[in-house]
């Protein structure tokens, strides 16, 4: 790629706009905000620490959690209560999640 692969795809498109020579004006115009914010996306997306995905596990948050717990020898419906939902969907997540550590 070009260097960028490690931003978000907006920060990508702002720092390649502003490589180019656009100011930050017109590329706020164009992504509707303000000449101040697009300079503040690029200050931040500079930072060496910058990172667009921190898990390349494949799974969403709530499924990293809901496998953390579980292993940790929590019940399905002790987790369905903890995070307001039903046994049923938490069970859904859970093999959800399973299959994506073992496919994806």
């Amino acid at each position: 790629m070009d260097g960028l692969d490690h931003l978000r795809p907006l920060e990508r498109r702002i720092t390649r706009l502003a490589a180019s020579g656009m100011p930050p004006e017109e590329i706020g115009r164009r992504f509707h905000r303000s000449g101040e914010h697009i300079e503040r996306v690029l200050t931040l997306a500079s930072l060496p620490h910058r990172r667009a995905h921190e898990h390349h596990d494949g799974l969403n948050p709530l499924e990293r959690r809901l496998l953390r717990w579980r292993d940790a020898g929590v019940s399905p419906e002790e987790l369905a209560d903890r995070f307001r939902r039903g046994p049923g969907y938490v069970e859904r997540v859970l093999a959800l999640a399973e299959y994506k550590q073992h496919h994806v």
